[in-house]
């Protein structure tokens, strides 16, 4: 936690926005994460303890993203941490106070094939995530989006949620210019 707040707040003196990754922690999965959903057994107060200590340190450093794992962390929730309204905004935002702009881990990868790229998108953006990564696949991208846009006119997806999203996404943006 110490040397990864200092990285963090090295690279943000040097105008580069740091990211922690992957939270709330991957410390204990035994595979890839990408291939197949992992899961990290700890209970709660272990994850508090060794997990997420590093990203308190980043977050006091003042890093301005956090990027959310595809792992689950049934302490916390039975959702994977991306999907997980507990884990994105109750412990990142509320707990850990962070208030920068949450990134999703890549949503094309194969581990989360089955939601689709639209489902993802809609319940990525319902958990808290700011930014949607569909680091793959432009026409998932978009799929994606328009799946929000839709839940949004619909009444299902939070419009003020959504706006507060946008409103941080344009401040990292400023800080970055």
């Amino acid at each position: 936690g110490r040397l990864g707040g200092a990285f963090a707040a090295g690279l943000q003196r040097g105008g580069v926005a740091a990211t922690l990754k992957h939270f709330p922690g991957l410390g204990a999965v035994p595979g890839d994460e990408d291939a197949r959903v992992q899961t990290v057994p700890y209970r709660q107060a272990t994850l508090r303890r060794i997990e997420m200590a590093p990203f308190a340190a980043g977050i006091r450093a003042g890093a301005s993203l956090v990027m959310t794992s595809t792992a689950r962390y049934p302490a916390l929730d039975r959702r994977i941490a991306l999907l997980s309204r507990p884990i994105v905004t109750g412990e990142l935002r509320g707990r850990l106070g962070f208030r920068g702009v949450v990134i999703t881990d890549d949503l094309d990868v194969r581990a989360l094939r089955a939601l689709g790229p639209r489902r993802l998108g809609v319940r990525a953006s319902a958990a808290g995530n700011d930014l949607l990564l569909y680091a793959q696949s432009p026409r998932h991208a978009r799929q994606g989006l328009d799946a929000v846009v839709g839940a949004v006119r619909a009444g299902t997806l939070s419009r003020r949620e959504l706006e507060a999203s946008v409103r941080r996404i344009l401040a990292l943006r400023a800080q970055l210019t």
